[in-house]
């Protein structure tokens, strides 16, 4: 509908402003059936550590590789895998006051995910992990065969060849 397509045209104003997209192609624009997006197979499902949004949020390079993990979830190329305690734990961090991040810019942030990820209640298995907060994208992550866990913190994880640093 045109009031559907308005949204999402606002929507891709709004982020391509935050994240610094040159350009955003139609297909993230025009090709929504109800409120989903389709895209073509090269799309991947990935869990996105929190420390990746963080440095997306600090960085000033437009091309740093945590900003094109945030700008590939927009460009919906990586579908986010989210759950209640992954976005409560986004929320969390990301309103520490040592970040000073804008409370607009972490709504923002935390919109795109629930805008874009898929919700995937994860078994609890509770391996032994350094950080338990980290369990939790684990599980998540688990939970999907072909899906990704994308950190700056590889060695809180076990080690997996789908659990990958924002350059890969």
């Amino acid at each position: 509908t045109t009031s559907s397509t308005a949204s999402n045209m606002a929507k891709t104003l709004a982020y391509s402003r935050y994240f610094e997209i040159a350009e955003v192609p139609d297909v993230c624009v025009n090709t929504n059936v109800g409120d989903s997006f389709v895209y073509d197979s090269n799309k991947y499902y990935a869990v996105i550590d929190t420390n990746v949004i963080i440095s997306s949020m600090l960085s000033v390079n437009p091309n740093s590789p945590t900003k094109e993990v945030i700008n590939n979830v927009w460009k919906d190329i990586i579908t986010p895998m989210i759950n209640a305690e992954i976005i409560e734990e986004y929320c969390d961090v990301l309103s520490r006051s040592k970040f000073h991040f804008k409370e607009t810019d972490i709504k923002e942030m935390l919109n795109l995910f629930r805008l874009k990820g898929e919700e995937y209640t994860p078994n609890c298995i509770r391996d032994e992990f350094t950080d338990l907060d980290d369990v939790i994208f684990y599980e998540t992550y688990l939970m999907k065969e072909d899906s990704y866990l994308v950190t700056g913190n590889l060695k809180h994880f076990p080690s997996e060849p789908r659990i990958l640093p924002p350059a890969d």
